[in-house]
């Protein structure tokens, strides 16, 4: 996207709109676009991408769940997380990090 373009925002009724062109610099760098939805709570989702850094980010005010895997079989891999380079991290900032499975296997090459 050319930095040069204008800011366009479209809402899609009281509770969602997305945007693009922002010239607002976050946390991430500048907002190559956003989609938001507040709820009648007054909670907020945001799901973004962003121009230098290239983060991609979901976040929430409240709880995150992510669900998959309810039509494959027991053996196989309902959910893969991958790093082409660099690592994987979980941060409880203010809280413990749980593992539950019938068997959890680490590997390891150190």
């Amino acid at each position: 996207m050319s930095d040069n373009k204008p800011r366009y925002l479209e809402s899609f009724g009281p509770k969602l709109y997305v945007e693009t062109g922002s010239t607002v610099v976050g946390f991430a760098g500048k907002t190559a676009y956003q989609l938001v939805s507040v709820n009648a709570d007054g909670l907020r989702y945001n799901q973004s991408f962003h121009e230098g850094s290239g983060i991609a980010r979901f976040n929430t005010d409240s709880k995150f769940q992510f669900e998959c895997g309810d039509k494959i079989k027991s053996e196989d891999v309902a959910c893969l997380f991958t790093a082409h380079k660099g690592g994987i991290e979980f941060t409880a900032e203010d809280g413990i990090i749980t593992f539950k499975a019938t068997q959890i296997v680490i590997e390891g090459e150190e």
